[in-house]
């Protein structure tokens, strides 16, 4: 058998990337990639901050977050109903002061000429600050208020207008969640507002649309990368963010996650997803950089490796113990992985070609360029492939030393012109021509 010399592949080549998000790479120091890759990482985070999704404003009162000057309204210290309705009568709470007055209890924060909760000194005290008691637990205007009280300023003519009241009285006193919020399912989430996944086990409230007229903000757009549009800013139709997989200088650029540049493998380059675990990654598949508990979501084969036949090379995953990356060709630019081997006996193919440099082979299915075998009638010799099982190499002309493979035999009748010859020093012999064994 003639064998001939293979182009290895060992691993992944020395690719660099960089990582230019504060998400994924935060302490400025050069990382590599995980997961025996081979390939370098350089963390570029001092220049870039972070994705937009990283500091994209939320709007709706900063749902879930607590408010400036007061308690959370996602926690009031008391107990709220279940559901919100209408107060019978508010008054004047949450209108414009009318001469400096306000019906009622209600007094005026002259600052802004709009009625309050009796609860501030409208002269000296500008903020409830953390100090808002159980009885009156919610920060408006500077003005500690009960739930009846907050119900009514958020529907009144300013009232409605404080970013508090933006997504309506059930969110500023805590009944349902705003836009940007966290949820855990639709009912959390106020109004025609969607509890959307975002990530696996990680939701937010936010109003899908398929029009722009559907969005107070005019702007309807999938700056979550999620492949369906949302509601957004302005901002994010003026200015689009860029998803998963394009090219990217900056990871302020990208809609979410990272930006990773100087590299080749085409699931790994551009705008990226964050991730810290498998289970952060929609394809399971989260790619770390070395020394670090941060790297990208990429494609499932990357957290994996490759078995028989998988594709390998620089822009491919290793292949899996017991396997090497192999041209497909002599001369080929396309590589597989393959078992290895010591010997034809190890493989299915009774093939096992020795790689250059080691004391193994790898196993090649018959008729490869690796594998090629001469059948009946083939050249044969020094510079021709062997014969294939069950046939000889034959001198057939001892003057000009040409040879071809022909079919072993036991008996005349094995052969097609019921000639059989036997081969010197063999217990077999070889189909040739009838001429050979005509009689006298």
């Amino acid at each position: 058998m003639i064998y001939y010399k293979l182009l290895i592949v060992t691993g992944w080549s020395a690719v660099t990337l960089s990582c230019l998000s504060v998400v994924s790479c935060d302490d400025g120091d050069e990382k590599e990639v995980e997961r025996d890759s081979g390939v370098e990482a350089r963390d570029a985070s001092n220049d870039a901050s972070g994705s937009r999704e990283d500091s994209a404003p939320s709007k709706g009162g900063d749902a879930g977050k607590k408010p400036i000057g007061g308690p959370s309204t996602w926690d009031p210290p008391i107990d709220i109903p279940s559901r919100w309705d209408p107060p019978d009568e508010c008054g004047s709470l949450g209108e414009p002061c009318v001469g400096g007055d306000c019906d009622g209890d209600a007094q005026c924060n002259y600052d802004i000429a709009i009625c309050v909760a009796p609860r501030m000194n409208p002269l000296t005290d500008f903020g409830c600050d953390n100090d808002c008691p159980r009885e009156f637990p919610y920060c408006l205007h500077y003005s500690c208020m009960t739930f009846k009280e907050a119900s009514c300023f958020c529907q009144g003519l300013l009232g409605s207008q404080d970013r508090r009241c933006a997504g309506g009285p059930e969110l500023a006193l805590g009944l349902c969640r705003g836009e940007g919020a966290g949820c855990s399912k639709e009912s959390e989430c106020c109004g025609d507002l969607s509890c959307v996944e975002l990530a696996p086990g990680r939701r937010s409230c936010y109003k899908v649309c398929a029009d722009s007229d559907e969005c107070d903000s005019g702007c309807c757009t999938d700056f979550k990368d999620l492949g369906s549009p949302l509601c957004a800013p302005i901002e994010e139709c003026e200015n689009p963010c860029k998803k998963r997989g394009e090219i990217c200088e900056s990871a302020s650029e990208c809609c979410l996650g990272t930006c990773v540049t100087d590299t080749e493998v085409p699931d790994w380059i551009g705008c990226r997803p964050s991730c810290s675990d498998d289970s952060d990654c929609f394809t399971g598949c989260c790619f770390l950089f070395k020394d670090s508990d941060r790297g990208f979501c990429t494609a499932e084969k990357f957290c994996g490796c490759g078995g028989e036949g998988a594709a390998c090379g620089s822009i491919e995953p290793a292949c899996c113990e017991g396997y090497e990356c192999t041209s497909d060709s002599s001369g080929g630019d396309s590589f597989s992985c393959r078992p290895t081997c010591d010997e034809d006996a190890d493989c299915a193919s009774n093939c096992c070609v020795p790689l250059t440099g080691s004391d193994y082979g790898v196993c090649f299915d018959q008729g490869s360029d690796y594998c090629r075998c001469g059948g009946e009638g083939a050249a044969c010799g020094a510079d021709e492939p062997s014969c294939c099982e069950a046939y000889e190499c034959i001198v057939d002309d001892s003057e000009s030393g040409s040879s071809s493979c022909k079919p072993r035999c036991q008996v005349d009748s094995d052969c097609a012109d019921n000639c059989c010859i036997p081969v010197s020093g063999t217990d077999y012999g070889v189909c040739v021509d009838e001429s050979y064994c005509v009689s006298g």
